[in-house]
């Protein structure tokens, strides 16, 4: 038997008991756990080593939700927004599908878990989620808190952008046309003209040619 295989187990970490070796997945490799309930769950060896995975979750079922009181709070506002846009039905949702970009089961359906994430990972009022590559997923291990200005410096929304003779960022096109960072980005990386990007309606955001080409001009 190989020694990944073996690895953590038979090992015990809270109520959970490590099976055996199961997969890896975007190098990440995970283990079949057994909850002392009788759940059966799949956890990644970080979560297991550093404490964030102690269970199945059983014992949060039903109460969490009632009881923790954070809905108002920005925090939930922020794993609300990753969510919807990872899940849902939406043209900002679609951008994050066509790049193969989603939420971690462990965050997906449990703000108990991303909040006791981000509060043992330097939250605070003033910064804002990042993720590490912009090409996987928001989870634990490519997620970090970072002040929004340096965010900005490390999208793709921060590139040049050059249409009839003016050059600026894709954030400050998008406050003078007053068409959303990420419409922009995504007609982009549809393969959208820079001209079409721009300058195409879209329903109450639409450009108004007339200020645009003024713009333009400048």
């Amino acid at each position: 038997m190989s020694k990944i295989k073996v690895g953590l187990a038979n090992q015990k970490f809270g109520k959970l008991t490590v099976l055996e070796y199961s997969h890896t997945k975007n190098q990440r490799k995970y283990w079949k756990c057994k909850c002392d309930c009788g759940n059966i769950v799949f956890v990644c060896t970080s979560n297991l080593k550093n404490g964030h995975s102690k269970s199945c979750g059983c014992e949060n079922k039903g109460r969490f939700k009632k009881t923790h009181g954070k809905r108002q709070t920005r925090l939930y506002e922020i794993w609300s927004g990753i969510k919807k846009r990872c899940l849902t039905d939406s043209n900002v949702s679609k951008w994050y599908k066509d790049k193969g970009i989603t939420i971690c089961d462990e965050w997906k359906d449990d703000f108990e878990c991303f909040y006791n994430w981000a509060m043992s990972n330097g939250y605070n009022d003033n910064l804002t989620i990042d993720r590490i590559n912009p090409n996987s997923n928001y989870s634990p291990e490519n997620c970090r808190w970072i002040p929004l200005s340096q965010q900005a410096k490390n999208t793709t929304q921060n590139k040049l952008i050059t249409y009839n003779g003016k050059t600026m960022i894709l954030a400050d096109w998008a406050r003078t046309l007053h068409i959303k960072r990420a419409t922009i980005s995504a007609r982009l990386e549809r393969g959208w003209s820079v001209e079409d990007a721009l300058t195409k309606p879209v329903g109450k955001e639409a450009v108004n040619s007339k200020e645009f080409n003024n713009v333009a001009e400048d």
